[in-house]
């Protein structure tokens, strides 16, 4: 199969980039590309972002802050837990608050560095590029396609960047959600079904809600433990909840928080169950 023909020489078929060599391929896109913007106007703007995202797309989803996170929780947390229990009262109150926060802290760095892992991932790099309107002149293209060495990691930089400024200036719940869409798509992870047994922890198929002020669905549930970690980090410590997290909990999952609530090692031990288990689900597709 052949390429079509730009002044004079043949350029490679789009299904032979992969044999063909990289500065040949650089060259041959950047005449191609040169071509179709003098010729065909504004129209090489949307080609130019639409035709390469295809050629971006992994094709192994990048897992490891998921594993890095499971080591962490059961060689870290499972033992701070039996540890904070030696404690006299007066020390367990603190530590106790610190290895939750840092424990949730963990999760929503995993789900970060997960997203941004899998950034060429169609529906995460559409989010990256929803912001991309500026004009792309044939100058620009010509030096970025020929800068063949550089080219995988640029566009890499480019789709983080946008999604920096996009999905992961969003709420917990809503990245979580695009995460689970990411990597289990199948798994249904992400409606407001109540799955979670919020006594244990544990992630089941459907679970008869215990409490009107707990979320029990699992993106939910996972937005509770967080607004949890907001008020000890941003509420100077205390046992308050936020305004604006129960304000958001009462929109998005139509439960009432109570004013205040305690951390003790149950909590801890419940959270940690809750967030094992959705590992292996986030896992469960890849």
């Amino acid at each position: 199969m052949r390429g079509r023909n730009y002044g004079g020489q043949d350029c490679p078929p789009y299904g032979c980039w992969d044999k063909t060599p990289r500065a040949e391929v650089a060259s041959a896109t950047a005449r191609q590309l040169a071509f179709e913007f003098t010729f065909c106007g504004p129209r090489i703007q949307k080609n130019w972002l639409d035709q390469p995202r295809s050629m971006l797309h992994s094709l192994v989803m990048q897992i490891d802050a998921l594993d890095d996170l499971k080591k962490f929780l059961k060689k870290e947390i499972s033992p701070a837990t039996s540890d904070i229990e030696k404690l006299e009262d007066a020390s367990r109150k603190h530590i106790q608050k610190l290895v939750y926060t840092n424990m949730v802290d963990r999760f929503d760095t995993m789900v970060d560095k997960c997203l941004l892992a899998n950034c060429r991932e169609e529906s995460l790099a559409d989010e990256a590029l929803k912001n991309s309107t500026s004009a792309v002149t044939e100058a620009d293209l010509i030096r970025l396609l020929m800068q063949s060495d550089g080219l995988q990691d640029a566009l890499q930089q480019r789709l983080q960047d946008g999604l920096r400024n996009t999905v992961l200036r969003q709420r917990h719940s809503r990245k979580l959600q695009s995460l689970i869409r990411t990597l289990a798509p199948a798994s249904a992870t992400d409606v407001p079904v109540p799955r979670v047994n919020i006594s244990t922890g544990s992630i089941v198929e459907k679970f008869k809600p215990q409490r009107k002020d707990v979320p029990h669905s699992i993106v939910g549930y996972a937005d509770w433990l967080y607004s949890r970690r907001n008020s000890i980090v941003h509420g100077a410590g205390t046992n308050k909840y936020l305004e604006n997290d129960r304000v958001q909990i009462k929109r998005l999952w139509k439960c009432d928080l109570g004013r205040t609530f305690k951390i003790s090692v149950g909590s801890v031990r419940v959270a940690l169950a809750f967030y094992l288990d959705l590992i292996e689900i986030l896992r469960s597709e890849v």
